[in-house]
């Protein structure tokens, strides 16, 4: 007798508030506008910070200072359009303002950054961000940061520390993932950076990504 074992989703998952950054605007995830009770405004207003480290959105009435908020039809990259409350603000003069809002907006596959609600805020940290991968940036054998493995637009190892021994080590050979991801952090903000990443991918998944789970620690020391 046969029997069926029921097998499960494990691609990351993105039923959480979300934006994405573009060339000519910011998307938003129709999560994002439910759960902000954004379905009727028509208006943002869009805020970064002094150091530009952080983004943020607020949901308002028609103002001189506020950006048209109009029904998106999703990102180029993306395979396929859901009829959904996904949104888009035209705020390209704002994605040219910020070297790191431009490096996200040409990357080949979109980002999705959480928003987490702050008083009548949306916001979004843009640092610490991957804008690095081991294929289009040499990296110094002492090169020291945080990065992450990626299968499948799916993160299965975040992780910390001289970033090209890490990953050269050799229990990680048999490892399957398409990709590696980092920033160059000095070695404390490393710990701090890690330790954020990894207890927000929990927050959103319930869980570690898989290579940590196996691995058994929350750092790579």
């Amino acid at each position: 007798m046969t029997t069926w074992i029921k097998q499960v989703n494990k691609t990351c998952k993105t039923d959480y508030p979300h934006i994405s950054i573009r060339t000519l605007g910011i998307g938003l995830s129709s999560n994002l506008i439910k759960e902000a009770n954004a379905e009727h405004y028509e208006y943002a207003e869009v805020f970064l910070s002094e150091d530009k480290s952080k983004l943020a959105i607020k949901f308002t009435e028609k103002s001189n200072d506020a950006y048209k908020v109009t029904q998106d039809g999703g990102s180029k990259e993306r395979k396929r359009v859901t009829k959904s409350l996904n949104r888009f603000i035209a705020c390209g003069n704002v994605i040219r303002s910020s070297n790191v809002l431009k490096q996200l907006s040409e990357r080949n596959v979109t980002e999705k950054i959480f928003a987490k609600k702050i008083d009548d805020l949306w916001v979004i940290n843009l640092t610490p961000c991957f804008l690095y991968n081991t294929k289009n940036y040499p990296l110094a054998y002492d090169d020291i940061g945080v990065y992450r493995y990626i299968l499948n637009d799916e993160v299965v190892y975040i992780g910390r520390g001289k970033i090209k021994q890490r990953i050269c080590s050799p229990e990680r050979c048999e490892w399957v993932y398409d990709d590696i991801e980092f920033m160059i952090t000095s070695d404390k903000a490393s710990v701090i950076i890690e330790e954020n990443l990894l207890q927000e991918f929990k927050d959103i998944n319930g869980e570690l990504p898989l290579y940590n789970k196996i691995l058994g620690c929350k750092n790579d020391n």
